[in-house]
């Protein structure tokens, strides 16, 4: 089985494990193929007894890579039920391209929109920026980057001291990620992103994502994924720090 980097390069918006602070990370299926390539994942939480739940999670990931270009598109969606009840309806799609400079240096320009009902927030984004690979083994990556981002943000309305807003703001986005095979198979994934405002630092959004990728038997494989994601500027109402586990399969097609 082909590993995907699961967590590797890209900043900016709503869905992580979807959306919950306001940044999301893109996985990447391998860089060493040109052509199309796709990956499609998906997963299911379910619970009955005290209480009844359902969490449903997809995704498709497109990835083109020809020559010093890569156009990557991603789309993910998360819906989930408690008691007959939605409690969660989260969405986003991604759009990226790089352009390799050097072995070790790309620049990256990326659009992304998403929408999170339940943390009260629509969120558009558009940014560019460098990537610097600075280590690039076999068996370890480690890459960091830096862009400027332009974020288009509404809040749901309603009885709030918020309701409605709309804010545009100017950020920067950085992340550090790397990857480190383990064993045949088996590879550990950490990529942590920071987004302050420029005119305002205090306003500014963390997410961390730490995963394990098995391979099962040829294309299929298992994602297991940790994510803490901190927003210190929330909408009224919602709570700044949220943190997730999913566990889902991938297939490469």
């Amino acid at each position: 089985m082909r590993l995907s980097p699961l967590f590797v390069v890209l900043s900016g918006l709503l869905i992580a494990a979807p959306a919950r602070g306001g940044i999301v990370d893109v996985p990447l299926l391998p860089p060493e193929d040109e052509g199309l390539h796709s990956e499609v994942a998906a997963g299911l939480n379910v619970q009955t007894g005290n209480v009844d739940l359902l969490i449903g999670t997809g995704g498709l990931l497109v990835d083109y890579r020809r020559n010093a270009h890569r156009v990557i598109s991603s789309s993910r969606i998360e819906l989930g039920f408690s008691e007959g009840d939605e409690i969660m309806n989260n969405a986003v799609s991604h759009l990226r391209h790089e352009l390799t400079l050097s072995d070790r240096l790309t620049w990256e320009t990326y659009v992304q929109g998403g929408r999170n009902p339940h943390r009260r927030l629509g969120r558009a984004i558009a940014g560019a920026g460098p990537r610097v690979a600075v280590v690039s083994e076999d068996t370890f990556s480690l890459s960091l980057s830096a862009s400027y981002l332009f974020e288009l943000q509404r809040f749901s309305t309603g009885d709030f001291p918020d309701s409605g807003e709309v804010q545009r703001n100017h950020r920067a986005s950085t992340y550090a990620t790397g990857s480190l095979d383990l064993d045949e198979g088996v590879a550990l994934t950490h990529t942590t992103y920071y987004q302050p405002r420029f005119d305002a630092p205090s306003d500014y959004r963390v997410l961390t994502l730490t995963g394990l990728n098995v391979g099962i038997v040829d294309d299929l494989g298992l994602l297991v994924q940790f994510t803490l994601s901190y927003q210190s500027a929330p909408p009224a109402t919602i709570q700044g720090l949220d943190t997730g586990t999913n566990v889902s399969l991938t297939y490469t097609l």
